[in-house]
């Protein structure tokens, strides 16, 4: 009986999912959060991962990356994807991880400027869904600040939230990662 419903379930929602366009490209510009200055050669990754319905919850797995680097002008592009894998599996993201020595974490200019001490919730939630919207449809500026010594540089560097992604896949984060553990004096464990 069970077995009979899921299937049931699982021909409704193919059904009422219908297609799904192809999403982005996805334009940004990195800027210092002092200066308002493009940061050229910064590493972009966009994470993409698979989405599959199951029987409590949907199974999310890793499906691709693009690994980009900022230009002199601080500005990078993600190619547009297609949001349909198959017929029940949508394409989810993309989930983007910044990096470049020297600099900490990333956020949209624009709640950056006006909405750091915002401390509504739902306010600031409509605001982040507005500028991932603006990423994908015209683009959008991003900040990133900037750390001031080892120590900051070292902390930001064991608290870097490290991506799901095969290390092959991602070669210039991998050597930028390298280098930075080199300079901080980072030992292997």
């Amino acid at each position: 009986m069970l077995a009979r419903t899921t299937a049931m379930a699982l021909v409704v929602m193919a059904l009422l999912s219908g297609p799904v366009e192809a999403a982005g490209p996805w334009k940004g510009q990195i800027l210092d959060a002092e200066t308002d200055r493009p940061v050229p050669g910064v590493i972009v990754l966009a994470i993409w991962t698979a989405v599959k319905p199951a029987l409590i919850h949907a199974e999310r797995d890793f499906h691709d990356v693009d690994e980009l680097v900022t230009d002199g002008e601080g500005r990078f592009e993600i190619p547009a994807r297609d949001k349909q894998l198959g017929p029940l599996t949508v394409l989810d993201g993309p989930e983007l991880l910044v990096f470049k020595a020297g600099y900490g974490d990333w956020a949209f200019r624009e709640l950056h400027r006006n909405y750091a001490n915002v401390r509504d919730a739902h306010f600031r939630g409509q605001a982040v869904r507005a500028e991932w919207a603006r990423f994908e449809r015209e683009g959008t500026a991003f900040v990133v600040e900037v750390l001031r010594g080892r120590q900051e540089r070292l902390g930001y560097f064991y608290r870097l939230p490290w991506p799901s992604v095969p290390t092959d896949r991602i070669p210039r984060l991998m050597d930028a990662l390298a280098k930075e553990k080199s300079y901080l004096g980072v030992r292997s464990r």
